[in-house]
């Protein structure tokens, strides 16, 4: 739009289908940020996730603040954000489950891969969005 209105200002119409020409650019931007990994197809050979105690608990991250891994009726529930938002957890292989990325910044199914410690826990967790510049681990929170 704003090429078109410099074009309309300058020359009384506009020159050229801008969206035709910046098209490509912004479909290649899209794409940058999903997952190099199809979670909409189950892998080859799938391990199974640890029970679900494992990896509930709060995790912290200086830049994005904590998430904290809920179970609720069997199911995990990742809870993100200031005003907490809800996404369901989906067990992909392993200890890596995905879920569905929502909002302005949404790039579809994301993973979400938990580090096992010593004591049969998660000490830390990935999510993959989150991490384009290394900042999505977030560790757990020592328990009081």
């Amino acid at each position: 739009m704003a090429f078109s209105f410099v074009d309309l200002a300058t020359y009384g119409k506009v020159q050229q289908d801008w969206l035709a020409l910046l098209r490509p650019y912004f479909e290649e931007m899209a794409k940058e940020d999903h997952s190099p990994i199809d979670y909409s197809k189950a892998p080859s050979s799938r391990g199974d996730a640890q029970p679900n105690p494992a990896y509930a608990g709060t995790y912290d991250n200086d830049f994005y603040g904590p998430v904290e891994i809920a179970e609720h009726k069997g199911k995990l529930t990742m809870l993100q954000g200031p005003k907490p938002l809800a996404y369901a957890l989906t067990h992909y292989d392993h200890d890596t489950f995905y879920y569905e990325t929502t909002g302005e910044n949404a790039v579809g199914l994301s993973g979400v891969t938990f580090t096992i410690d010593g004591t049969g826990k998660a000490s830390r967790v990935l999510v993959e969005n989150l991490n384009k510049d290394g900042l999505g681990t977030f560790l757990r929170r020592a328990d009081k």
